[in-house]
């Protein structure tokens, strides 16, 4: 019996025939039906004669596509009020681990074939059935050893008579070979063959076909209410804002007699939830259950219908419509909530009351503008009317009256081109009061209404990163070295907490959780030969020297606390080694996103001092070959005449060889570092001698907190650091704190790792348990608020909206130790300002206005880079969509198929295309928009490029709808 091209099965039965008896006739036997024979079976019977001739034949049989490791899902109950509580069952094979997925039925209808199924997952064999003798791309039938038959023709009743080798039948050979057997025998297999005759026959290898899937359906029944009379006391009201299309995406453990059992809250999505588990066990291997489906549902529910987001000042008509499943007419009465936060104008004639017949529905519609921006919530509730009411000729009453309230929000932004400052402050004391002035100014022209502030405070250095884990950048993560800056500060995080006592078991799993998501997502950025390349192996590039680098040293720092496959580490190992030289440096593969590493990363020195740092963290010996050429590399450049390298290369040499144990050659590095220094009142830091510009930002570029990063873990990695040390390590603290962003992380993806590396170093070296501080903030000597810091809240971010902006305020903070400060602006300008460095323009198709415009319409781009350099680094390109409008998501993939794009993402209201790079040759893209709800007044939609490193290198312009007052044509940025 073979199955899955192998041997399964095997047997002999005896069956006796008497000396009368004719050699015809059957017998039966079974065969096993499990996930070893499964999906395909082939059965060979055979018998020997005693003449030594072998007969055979053989049948395919189709297996059920099983599994080992049995899986069953039930909930307490099929059907459910939306926020009720229900329980899940889940069953599987002792100790297992379930993947758990719920989602909003629509949502696996979008893309049925990513569901999983038994057939998918046997697709997923790479052979199913074997026959014939291929492999692997050879024909590896032997020639046949035994001679043909020369018969002579046969000469009867006048006629010659030919004999031939018959094609109508077949023998035992060509039967066992069908199956891709070979048969090793002394017997007679094989039909003779007549000399004059040529037999061909063509093998084939079948393998599994592509993984397929079908949908499932369910059906919705109602839940049904007595007739009779209702009071207002009988009321049941629910209040709905909870709206997912994902549920539940969580791993359950199943304990030792294989259950495990949960309580859960269903979502207010009046809908069904497909729910489906896959587990796996060491012991039972794979176990996977066909969807199973919960139905939430109420028989009288409401609808709200807003857009995703809005431009203040846009109006929209919001559509609220009650569903009624009872079986009887019902009278209700609907209404909005009032807020300052809009305006709204009943568009549907009538009263507030309304009759309902059976399984019918009604729907009524405000007109309305948004007022503010932010979060703005709308509040509409559907009451049935108790006693007695008529509708028409009809009489209606109800036993229990009932109220739906949802909840919606959309978010509104403010007109024009958003902006954003941060002012940052490192306040040490030792008990006497220490005062900051903290000023907010605003440009000379910003969008009335837009300009909002924050002030905040924190007591612990890596608290501000701590609490925005997910979020660190705000870019987007579309890249695999995006994806590793969602990675790699967890690790810092962990080893900090660790260090000063102060893990707790939610931040650690919450650390973990994006430990393990990025591991997982990273690895579809990994190439066949063991490299990682920043948009993976399905773009046709090659792997990068620079991010498997990254991936390597990152990857081995997080085996202590999620499991990283060693196989992993050891292939992005053995790729780097075969990129080393005879002379110890490193072959640089790969694009490379940021060109202001040419010359740096570029240089083969420098990739030298990257590639060190990583092996030596990982942690190799530095008696390791490949350590110790890389070092002779380094050394024997530095000890070169004539040698000259830029600060950066020297940040990254200092750091390799502190971490080789070569004091005197870190010496040396750190000396011709401390005369480049800039030095300013109580704050050190390196800035980059290219493209510097002083007053170009208030926040430093990225390369200029890498290569102060790399300094600062200089300082700080030397055996025995000392007070002496730390006292000019704590002025470079200082600076680096000054450019974080208002969640904890830095410029781009590179300068944020590093960055937090080293502050993380300083803060466990530094970690105080000092007594309370108290942080007052005020304006025009009046009280804002008042924060109190200590040891048990030193990681809680505390903050509070400043009252006026512009404003001049003074933060006072008093007690012994550290607090760090951050007051975060944000405005709008009508026009953007300032020189660009890129040219985009936006143009729609068509550019008037149509009845089929109205629907959808194609947005066309244009993009250059026009700034000092020769190319960009890796830019982005994110088109913002008029209010009330979705991308076409095929369209938007159909611009991965130009080359120029490295990666196309849709979103809900906006396009962001990756370039490698972008020169002063235009760039160009369409895609197309369609429309979700309509909304009137529609403002200027914005298009920005971007330079990912340098993100100050910045060109925003605006487009219109083609059916706004400005039409389609949109303004070009420079």
């Amino acid at each position: 019996m073979m199955a899955k091209g192998g041997i399964v099965d095997f047997g002999k039965q005896e069956v006796k025939l008497t000396e009368n008896q004719e050699s015809l006739g059957q017998f039966t036997f079974s065969l096993p039906v499990n996930v070893n024979t499964a999906p395909l079976a082939r059965v060979l019977v055979y018998l020997v004669l005693e003449s030594g001739e072998v007969l055979a034949d053989s049948i395919s049989v189709k297996m059920e596509n099983c599994f080992t490791n049995k899986v069953k899902l039930s909930f307490s109950a099929s059907e459910a009020l939306p926020g009720s509580q229900v329980d899940l069952t889940l069953f599987a094979q002792p100790d297992s681990l379930c993947a758990l997925r719920a989602v909003d039925v629509s949502v696996s209808l979008l893309k049925p074939e990513a569901e999983m199924s038994p057939k998918s997952i046997y697709d997923l064999l790479p052979v199913t059935d074997l026959s014939g003798y291929n492999h692997d791309g050879h024909y590896l039938e032997e020639e046949r050893e035994d001679a043909c038959l020369k018969l002579e023709p046969i000469f009867m009743n006048g006629v010659y008579y030919n004999p031939s080798t018959p094609s109508w039948d077949t023998d035992a050979y060509n039967i066992i070979k069908s199956l891709g057997l070979k048969a090793a025998t002394n017997t007679f297999i094989r039909i003779p063959v007549i000399c004059s005759d040529v037999f061909v026959s063509e093998p084939v290898i079948r393998y599994a076909t592509p993984m397929s899937a079908s949908l499932a359906r369910g059906e919705l029944s109602s839940l049904r209410l007595e007739s009779g009379v209702a009071s207002e006391e009988d009321v049941i009201e629910t209040v709905r804002q909870l709206f997912l299309e994902t549920w539940l995406w969580d791993l359950v453990e199943i304990d030792s007699i294989g259950h495990s059992n949960t309580k859960l809250t269903v979502p207010d999505t009046i809908t069904t939830w497909k729910v489906g588990v896959f587990c796996t066990s060491e012991e039972n291997g794979f176990g996977l259950l066909d969807p199973v489906s919960l139905v939430t549902f109420q028989p009288f529910f409401l609808e709200v219908t807003v857009p995703y987001s809005a431009i203040q000042g846009e109006t929209f008509n919001m559509k609220a419509t009650v569903f009624n499943y009872l079986k009887q007419t019902i009278r209700i009465k609907i209404g909005l909530e009032k807020s300052d936060e809009f305006t709204a104008k009943k568009m549907t004639a009538g009263d507030e009351d309304y009759c309902i017949e059976a399984n019918r529905r009604v729907t009524v519609t405000w007109e309305t503008t948004l007022s503010t921006i932010g979060e703005v919530s709308f509040t509409v509730s559907a009451q049935t009317l108790p006693g007695e009411g008529h509708c028409g000729n009809e009489i209606v009453n109800l036993a229990q009256g009932r109220k739906d309230t949802v909840i919606k929000s959309i978010i509104v932004a403010a007109a024009g081109v958003e902006r954003e400052e941060t002012q940052n402050a490192v306040i040490c004391g030792k008990g006497a009061d220490i005062s900051a002035q903290i000023s907010v100014k605003l440009p000379g022209k910003v969008v009335e209404g837009s300009p909002r502030a924050h002030f905040s405070a924190i007591g612990d250095i890596m608290g501000r990163s701590m609490q925005n884990l997910g979020n660190l950048l705000q870019l987007p993560y579309g890249c695999g070295e995006q994806n590793m800056a969602l990675f790699t500060p967890n690790i810092y995080i962990l080893e900090y907490l660790n260090k000063t006592n102060q893990l707790t078991p939610e931040i650690k799993a919450k650390a973990l959780s994006y430990l393990s998501t990025g591991y997982q997502r990273q690895l579809a950025y990994k190439h066949h030969d063991g490299s990682y390349s920043a948009f993976g192996p399905n773009r046709g590039n090659s792997g990068n020297t620079w991010l498997t680098t990254f991936v390597l040293k990152s990857f081995a720092r997080a085996r202590p606390y999620i499991y990283i496959d060693p196989q992993h580490i050891s292939d992005a190992l053995t790729w780097l080694t075969l990129k080393q030289k005879s002379n110890g440096c490193f072959q640089n593969v790969g694009n490379l996103f940021n060109n202001l590493m040419a010359g740096r990363v570029g240089d083969e020195i420098t990739l030298a001092a990257y590639i060190i740092i990583a092996l030596l963290e990982y942690p190799l010996p530095t008696q390791n070959v490949v350590v110790r050429n890389a070092l002779f590399c380094m050394e024997s450049s530095l000890n070169a005449e004539n040698s000259i390298y830029n600060k950066y290369t020297k940040a990254l040499m200092a750091y390799a060889f502190t971490l080789a144990g070569r004091m005197d050659l870190r010496s040396r590095l750190l000396q011709s570092l401390e005369e480049k220094a800039t030095k300013e009142d109580d704050k050190v830091y390196w800035h980059r001698e290219e493209f510097y510009d002083a007053n170009r930002a208030r926040r430093a570029a990225s390369a200029e907190v890498e290569m102060t990063s790399y300094v600062l873990l200089t300082m700080l990695s030397k055996p025995n650091v000392t007070a002496e040390d730390l006292s000019p390590a704590s002025k470079v603290v200082t600076w680096l704190m000054e450019q974080q962003n208002p969640t904890g992380g830095f410029a781009s993806t590179q300068d944020t790792v590093v960055a937090l590396d080293a502050l993380s170093l300083y803060g466990s070296l530094t970690v105080s348990h000092d007594g309370p501080r108290a942080v007052t903030l005020t304006l025009d000597n009046a009280p804002v608020v008042k924060f109190d810091v200590e040891d048990s809240n030193r990681l809680l971010l505390q903050k509070v909206p400043l009252p006026k902006v512009p404003g001049e305020y003074m933060a006072t903070v008093s007690g012994p130790g550290c607090v760090y400060l951050q007051t975060n602006l944000k405005y709008n300008v009508p026009h953007p300002e300032g020189a660009a460095q890129f040219d985009i323009s936006v143009s729609t198709l068509p550019e008037i206005c149509t009845v089929q415009s109205l629907k959808s319409f194609n947005i066309n781009v244009n993009v250059s880079y026009i700034g000092k350099r020769e190319a960009s680094n890796m830019a982005l390109v994110e088109i913002k969509l008029p209010s009330g409008y979705t991308p076409v998501k095929s369209s938007v993939r159909e611009l991965q198929r130009q080359t120029a794009i490295s990666r196309a993402e849709p979103h809900h209201n906006k396009v962001i295309v990756y370039y490698e790079k972008l020169d002063e040759n235009t760039k160009s893209f369409t895609f197309s928009v369609e429309q979700e709800i309509p909304v009137g007044n529609l403002q200027a939609a914005t298009a920005t490029v971007m330079d990912y490193y340098e993100t100050d290198d910045i060109a925003v312009t605006k487009y219109y709808h083609p059916c706004s007052n400005n039409g389609g044509r949109g303004q070009s940025s420079h």
